[in-house]
């Protein structure tokens, strides 16, 4: 008879069966949990495949470096490569944001030291995790995105994170590691019950009885079938950001709506969805027809006319410019206007584009800046400015329009294809 660890094995088989990596890595921070993933993973992945990630965040003093050791040896005693390091994060009031910002600090370190290609990381989030984060939200409020929990697998900062301990409940990892004289490290600041994590682990979720916690997963799931099912408008790919149109966002339902901000947040590679505050406000930038709100990690909401844009004003989401570029082949009509234009097919690789320069670059003797300052242009679209050039000269500028020098390409008897500029449209 298959022992629950058996199944565990076998479900870990057969999804990494599934999935073309070629590099694992597993995040250890000494605990039981990591410690539990760690051996399990040595059974299942060839040691020379599988990298131990430790980041040694300094918080608890003696107590991190003696962590930091133990993971190292860890990992040596196994014959299994090891990357730690110590770093210094500020300290924050203990309200959840020292976590939230510790968690962050670990996950782009993470990203940074590992192979971008091909590469997944393990992490050993366990079935009472998944609960807690479940109480958690609903605690504060959360919409659907926080009661879905913990997901197996998602994408944190760009890099695949897999969690294959979700089933597993900690009494049995507890079990398994005395049974088999495993040791680990445990770290004090969890009977803490200054954060409110704790207060979830050690005064709710030893009340909760089994047939509790299973309606508890039955709401997961549910909430995760629940967010496949909604419809929410497509957006358009503007530089740093999504654009969409107003109307599509005022005739969502609430749940709708919240799925969507989700998704954006999402899309915006953010470590977490929105909370109850952001939803507020952004319920109320809606409402009172405002025209510009900025919400956390740099994300800035505008409207203008019956358009609004999600931006990103640091981090450009996509650098490559070609991405907000659309060719549609064989097409008849010549029509042009400020973000379509046809080119003979065989010009498609005579020509190039650029952002354009608000001072440096004219528009019918004018310089650029001055052109569009009138023009009705959504502000986002006005600082990116796509020009298409053949032959060093200035073809078409997105949001004004062909130039006289269009005219110059022979345009009879060739194949047409339709460009159309910022026309890429995202499914989130």
């Amino acid at each position: 008879m298959q022992t629950w660890f058996d199944r565990l094995i076998t479900t870990l088989k057969d999804r990494l069966a599934t999935y073309p990596f070629k590099s694992y890595y597993v995040g250890v921070s000494g605990g039981r949990d990591s410690v539990f993933l760690f051996h399990l993973l040595k059974q299942v992945i060839p040691a020379h495949q599988l990298v131990v990630l430790h980041l040694n965040h300094g918080l608890r003093g003696i107590f991190s470096d003696q962590d930091q050791a133990f993971v190292e040896n860890l990992a040596k005693r196994n014959s299994i490569a090891c990357i730690s390091e110590r770093v210094t994060i500020e300290a924050f009031p203990s309200n959840g944001g020292l976590e939230n910002v510790a968690r962050q600090a670990r996950y782009h370190w993470f990203k940074e030291k590992m192979v971008k290609k091909e590469s997944l990381l393990f992490c050993g989030h366990s079935l009472d995790d998944h609960l807690e984060t479940i109480l958690m939200k609903i605690h504060r409020g959360a919409g659907l995105a926080g009661i879905k929990g913990i997901v197996y697998m998602q994408e944190i900062f760009g890099i695949s994170v897999y969690r294959p301990l979700l089933t597993v409940e900690r009494h049995q990892i507890t079990q398994y590691l005395v049974e088999n004289n495993l040791p680990w490290c445990d770290d004090h600041t969890n009977l803490s019950l200054e954060y409110f994590r704790n207060k979830i682990r050690i005064n709710t979720l030893p009340l909760l009885k089994n047939h509790t916690k299973k309606s508890l997963l039955k709401l997961s799931v549910f909430a995760n079938h629940l967010h496949a099912s909604f419809q929410i408008p497509n957006g358009i790919k503007v530089y740093n950001g999504l654009e969409f149109s107003l109307e599509g966002i005022t005739n969502l339902s609430n749940f709708e709506f919240r799925y969507m901000i989700e998704k954006i947040y999402h899309y915006f590679k953010l470590p977490s969805g929105p909370s109850q505050k952001h939803m507020k406000r952004l319920s109320d930038f809606f409402l009172q027809n405002s025209n510009h709100i900025e919400l956390p990690n740099f994300i800035h909401i505008y409207r203008w006319q019956s358009l609004v844009c999600f931006k990103n004003e640091v981090d450009p989401l996509q650098k490559d410019i070609l991405s907000y570029i659309n060719y549609d082949g064989n097409v008849k009509d010549t029509k042009n206007d400020s973000l379509v234009f046809y080119l003979p097919e065989k010009m498609l690789n005579q020509v190039n584009w650029h952002f354009a320069s608000r001072t440096e670059d004219l528009w019918q003797g004018k310089p650029l800046g001055k052109a569009i300052k009138n023009k009705k242009i959504a502000p986002w679209r006005k600082s990116c400015i796509l020009k298409c050039v053949w032959q060093d000269k200035h073809i078409f500028l997105s949001n004004l329009g062909i130039t006289e020098n269009y005219h110059q390409l022979e345009l009879d008897g060739e194949n047409l294809v339709r460009v159309e500029v910022f026309g890429k449209k995202i499914k989130l």
